[in-house]
């Protein structure tokens, strides 16, 4: 009874990476007595609206200049609270894509841009009827890249919606995946912080 949702087009790698780093993402929020709402229980949500649910995959936003598909979509309620949980759009990089490039099919740039004017016209909010209390976490496969990652944010402003982490293995060239993952998240000037 469970809807499998899946994006049309997605490497096999960049699957296996989504499934294995929300894993461990999933085993450390429970692990902290914290409960992780998935898509199916945000779609299942009152107040996700119904055209929202019907659609093949009702996560991808639409903004002015373009549409915006994270690669998973989560959020994260604090034990016996009563307020609203914290959501989260998560982008999945194996470093494939040009930081900047106006001639590239794909770009992190141009995604970070659709993703901030996605905030600003609270895209995500609308679409899926959730608060206003949205972060997107960019999780990517070196150290090294996630650090252009944040100077290219910083550059640009990005704002502390934005959290990057790093898990190494994810490469084409070979894999070495641990059996748990502790993804460490900081903003787009390298200080943590926590989910």
């Amino acid at each position: 009874g469970t809807r499998v949702i899946r994006r049309k087009r997605e490497h096999p790698l960049h699957r296996f990476m989504g499934a294995t780093v929300s894993a461990s993402l999933a085993i450390y929020i429970n692990a902290q007595r914290r409960e992780l709402h998935d898509r199916n229980r945000i779609l299942a949500h009152e107040s996700t609206p119904e055209k929202t649910r019907d659609i093949a995959y009702p996560f991808t936003v639409n903004t002015t200049s373009g549409a915006i598909e994270p690669d998973d979509f989560f959020a994260v309620q604090e034990p016996s609270s009563t307020k609203a949980p914290n959501f989260y759009a998560v982008e999945y990089d194996r470093h494939t894509e040009t930081m900047e490039d106006s001639k590239a099919h794909t770009s992190y740039g141009r995604k970070l841009k659709h993703y901030i004017e996605a905030l600003n016209e609270q895209a995500f909010q609308k679409h899926l009827g959730i608060p206003n209390k949205l972060k997107v976490l960019t999780i990517t496969n070196n150290e090294r890249h996630k650090k252009n990652m944040q100077k290219y944010a910083a550059s640009i402003n990005a704002g502390p919606c934005f959290l990057f982490a790093h898990v190494e293995g994810f490469s084409s060239y070979g894999w070495n995946i641990r059996p748990l993952m502790l993804v460490r998240f900081e903003d787009c000037g390298g200080t943590p912080v926590e989910l």
